[in-house]
């Protein structure tokens, strides 16, 4: 109040107090409306583009993820973070069947190819050979968005390496997936 009656009584410090009260209001309002507003509800729809993803894509990681513009649900976001954190993990710690029950039946044929064997087996026997830099758990923090297009879509998070990552997804028997074995490093910009 203060700011208002001294920028109407013309004074140049309160003009400026004015502003960057009315900025930080603008901000606020800006901050609120990218966290959605009216539903809370986990099963609300799916939007456009948050700005809080597009802020971690930056202008080339939107490049590389054009066509998935797409954010999933609250719902859709914690069932991906949830698979691609357990796909990690099991990953890292040697945990071939943890790591096979994270895949989508696509991703898990890839696999096994024609050998015939397990899944377990056959990423088991892939990561004997495998350097420990690629089965290390690169997460640091949860997954910020799910991109998604139709049934096929990516995991946004931060690696340990503070390289921003994509995890590829796919839908598969109505629950997200994944649908690599690794994530797909993003530009950083």
């Amino acid at each position: 109040m203060r700011a208002l009656r001294e920028m109407m009584n013309g004074s140049s410090s309160g003009k400026g107090r004015l502003l960057t009260l009315m900025s930080g209001v603008v901000a606020m309002a800006l901050i609120l409306g990218a966290c959605g507003g009216g539903s809370s509800s986990s099963n609300s729809s799916a939007t456009t583009s948050s700005a809080a993803a597009k802020h971690f894509l930056g202008k080339e990681g939107e490049e590389q993820l054009a066509g998935y513009q797409t954010e999933g649900t609250d719902l859709e976001l914690q069932e991906a973070a949830s698979a691609v954190a357990a796909s990690l993990k099991a990953r890292a710690t040697h945990d071939w069947a943890g790591q096979c029950a994270t895949l989508s039946t696509t991703s898990s044929k890839k696999v096994v190819g024609k050998s015939h064997k397990s899944c377990a087996v056959a990423l088991g026997e892939q990561g004997e050979k495998a350097p420990p830099s690629v089965l290390e758990d690169n997460m640091k923090g949860d997954v910020v968005a799910l991109r998604i297009k139709g049934d096929k879509g990516y995991a946004l998070f931060l690696g340990t390496d503070k390289h921003k990552w994509a995890m590829p997804m796919e839908k598969d028997g109505g629950e997200w997936k994944v649908s690599a074995l690794v994530a797909t490093a993003l530009p950083s910009s």
